[in-house]
């Protein structure tokens, strides 16, 4: 059974009534401080300005390897690799995405797609504690008790309306759990699914915590549609601003 339990409550003084009163903190507060700590604290996770990742991506008909980069200037390229060979690049230059196939072709990214990568570069990138700077929010939920675990349960809500839901483990301070709803390939198929990303195998890079792992389940008929595994992480790297660039084709 699921119980959704109430936030903590405190107590402060009204000392010109002498009179006590409980009010309840913000726990949003809380979940912040808990998971930035969790991740290895503000500065850590602020001083990562750029990110390179070398990822495995399993579907239940193909296995690829993928070289993700992005950055703080609101710039990314992903470059899809089957048997050695590119078969795929999406991009998005800070103002307009585009993508790439392997023969060289080049077409516009879909206004869905857009939305997308601007949504991942700032959860690759950000921490929580970030978020109001860069004008996101966030909606604290409730608490919630499953197999004898204690989550607490948030929205980040972009500035563009999408909302991620998020299971914050208690005990440990890190987010373990995403529910959304979208397509999970939108250039490819637009359809809109309801999905569960469980997030595990977490390790430390430059001082700062990542999960390595992630299983992603659609909601409605509990398939495992995509598996990803982390191979490597590389932080600041240098990166040349014409390689987000589309390129003549």
């Amino acid at each position: 059974m699921t119980q959704i339990t109430l936030a903590r409550w405190g107590c402060v003084f009204l000392l010109s009534f002498g009179l006590a009163a409980c009010e309840a903190p913000d726990p949003l507060t809380g979940i912040i401080e808990k998971n930035t700590e969790a991740r290895g604290g503000a500065e850590a996770i602020a001083s990562v300005q750029a990110i390179q990742v070398r990822i495995q991506i399993t579907e239940p008909s193909f296995q690829v390897m993928g070289q993700y980069a992005a950055t703080r200037e609101g710039k990314m390229r992903v470059d899809i690799f089957a048997d050695g060979q590119r078969v795929f690049t999406e991009a998005f230059n800070g103002e307009s995405g585009w993508q790439m196939f392997g023969d060289g072709t080049v077409v516009d990214m879909s206004e869905a797609g857009e939305a997308a990568v601007r949504h991942g570069i700032i959860t690759n990138l950000y921490g929580l504690n970030e978020m109001a700077g860069i004008n996101q929010a966030l909606e604290y939920i409730g608490r919630e008790m499953t197999d004898g675990r204690d989550y607490e349960k948030f929205d980040l809500i972009f500035d563009d309306g999408f909302v991620l839901h998020y299971d914050l483990d208690s005990e440990t301070g890190l987010i373990v759990r995403q529910y959304d709803e979208v397509a999970l390939h939108p250039d490819l198929d637009d359809t809109v699914q309801r999905f569960m990303t469980v997030y595990s195998d977490f390790r430390t890079v430059g001082g700062v915590v990542y999960s390595f792992h992630d299983e992603k389940r659609d909601l409605d008929t509990d398939e495992l549609v995509q598996t990803t595994q982390i191979e490597e992480i590389v932080q600041n790297p240098e990166i040349d601003p014409a390689f987000f660039e589309r390129p003549d084709g």
